[in-house]
């Protein structure tokens, strides 16, 4: 039996709901990357402002 006449190995069921379920992973990692890419922002601002003591004493 050679490759072409093997069943495949994921039906299209199968694959059609594992890209849907990727899908909503990449759009959740999307969302964090945009709240990740705020705070960043925010940080350097407050970093422009206060020492860097100061704003290290704030993370914590």
């Amino acid at each position: 039996m050679n490759i072409s006449e093997q069943r495949p190995w994921y039906t299209n069921k199968d694959l059609f709901e594992q890209i849907n379920s990727m899908r909503g992973d990449f759009r959740g990692l999307s969302n964090e990357m945009q709240e990740t890419r705020k705070i960043i922002k925010n940080s350097k601002g407050d970093m422009k402002t206060n020492s860097l003591a100061d704003y290290l004493k704030a993370l914590m």
